[in-house]
């Protein structure tokens, strides 16, 4: 069963108006898929934020062994990570600009407080990299409806950019651990276990998807002598 945190509020993702807007310093340590809380003129949402989730499959030895159909099998089970000890800062909206606006994602400011956001450091993932929200996940689903409204309001995105599209739902339909580009500058993260890797190159109209086989294996031996994880970056 996930963990609930005691709500916390979000009552801005832009870091100039953290003081204007009265921003609470908000401490998730250890929580697990904790619930914020955002408040419009007219609605009050909650949004729940996870740190890491993942998709695991759950392999069945039976019907591995009697061979059933793959639709027949389990679907993957959703994991979620806590977030990590000393997390404790701001959420914010981050854009850059030699990237496509659906690279842009919503951060966590790692500070003691909104007056030390320029002092602070991101909250990073195992693999070093940012942690994230992306812009594509927020456009698409229901429960990110509060952050879309704080989005809208305080003009970080132009408007089409949260209009759902047949290229946002196929994406969101897609595996927890895709690898969506957006841009070739775009940094991303390879399992090196795996032999093969699928990544999906995004744009407007359409979704491609690309294989690269054995990048990180040993084809002559057969054998993979590398393990985890690695972040590429351009």
């Amino acid at each position: 069963m996930l963990q609930t945190a005691t709500y916390g509020w979000i009552t801005t993702l832009t870091p100039t108006l953290l003081h204007e807007e009265k921003q609470d310093v908000l401490d998730i340590s250890g929580l697990t898929n904790p619930t914020f809380v955002i408040r419009s003129m007219a609605n009050t949402y909650t949004v729940p934020i996870s740190y890491n989730p993942r998709k695991v499959v759950q392999k069945d030895r039976e019907a591995t062994r009697t061979r059933v159909p793959a639709s027949s099998l389990p679907l993957p089970e959703e994991i979620h990570d806590p977030f990590p000890l000393n997390t404790k800062g701001v959420f914010y909206f981050h854009s850059s600009e030699n990237l496509h606006p659906m690279t842009d994602a919503i951060r966590f400011r790692l500070c003691d407080s909104p007056s030390k956001f320029d002092l602070g450091t991101d909250l990073l993932l195992p693999s070093r990299l940012p942690w994230v929200l992306p812009l594509w996940r927020i456009t698409w689903h229901k429960e990110m409806d509060g952050l879309r409204h704080l989005i809208r309001s305080e003009d970080l995105v132009l408007p089409t950019f949260l209009e759902n599209n047949e290229v946002l739902e196929e994406l969101n339909r897609m595996e927890k651990e895709v690898n969506p580009l957006f841009s070739l500058r775009q940094p991303f993260v390879l399992d090196v276990n795996r032999w093969a890797h699928r990544l999906q190159l995004v744009t407007t109209q359409r979704i491609d998807t690309f294989k690269i086989n054995q990048l990180f294996s040993d084809s002559i031996a057969k054998t993979q002598p590398y393990r985890g994880k690695t972040s590429l970056l351009p």
